[in-house]
């Protein structure tokens, strides 16, 4: 892949009122749409480096008069807080996801099997460990073009500079894995399972649970269900001898 024109997608269903609720996403249930609340550390993350995707993604609080938690424009949930819906003195002082998803745009709300900034990401860390080297480009370029592929998917290209966005200190390559970790999580959030993969492999970003949580770190895999124990118990056993514990804290055998 060279450019978002290579993008692997599949368009959805339910984008335009053809072939989805009556009306369309824009026509949504409006109670419905509440449901899709705005993760706190996403929205942190963005804040914090001045993001124009947070505008793009992120819908300001309709109020921040009684505001018990946060006073910002756009204010995230955490993960597994008791009552979310009282969060921050409720409802009224919470971020939902923004109108651009309730468009009947289905050129941007496309299922992704793969995607140009995803690839500038993998190549760039292949490139800052050391594990391949590519003629003409560096691990920083290619940072970088996840980036900017990332503001341009989401025509952003012009308010990132507008920004100084890639001038940033909490932006400007340092080399860190964590930092381009980071970033590869941003640009993929609505990617599917991709940031957890991430997660998994690098212990990046390093989220925290919440108070509800069923056990306070994230897990790294799928245990199996009982039926395998069932019908393949010899080779469950086996494979439990070999591999470690069938628990949802067992790295599976290629990340350990």
């Amino acid at each position: 892949m060279e450019s978002n024109a290579d993008n692997a997608e599949v368009p959805y269903l339910g984008v335009k009122k053809d072939d989805s609720w009556p009306g369309g996403p824009l026509n949504m249930i409006d109670n419905d749409f509440l449901k899709t609340k705005a993760s706190k550390e996403l929205v942190d993350a963005l804040t914090a480096r001045n993001d124009p995707r947070l505008e793009c993604w992120i819908a300001p609080v309709a109020s921040k008069e009684g505001a018990t938690v946060d006073q910002h424009t756009y204010v995230g949930i955490p993960h597994a807080v008791t009552n979310p819906a009282d969060y921050n003195g409720g409802e009224a002082h919470q971020s939902t996801l923004s109108s651009f998803f309730r468009q009947d745009k289905p050129t941007l709300l496309k299922a992704s099997l793969m995607v140009y900034p995803e690839v500038c990401f993998i190549i760039a860390e292949a490139l800052q460990r050391g594990k391949v080297t590519m003629n003409g480009t560096t691990a920083e370029r290619m940072y970088n073009n996840g980036i900017s592929a990332s503001m341009e998917y989401y025509g952003l290209t012009a308010e990132a500079a507008k920004r100084g966005y890639y001038e940033q200190a909490a932006v400007k390559y340092n080399g860190s894995l964590e930092q381009l970790i980071t970033q590869k999580w941003i640009a993929m959030t609505f990617r599917g399972a991709e940031g957890w993969f991430d997660f998994r492999r690098t212990g990046y970003p390093a989220f925290t649970t919440g108070p509800m949580a069923f056990q306070p770190k994230f897990p790294v895999r799928y245990a199996w269900p009982t039926t395998e124990q069932d019908v393949n118990f010899d080779n469950y056993q086996a494979a439990v001898r070999v591999f470690g514990p069938d628990d949802i804290n067992t790295k599976m055998w290629y990340l350990q």
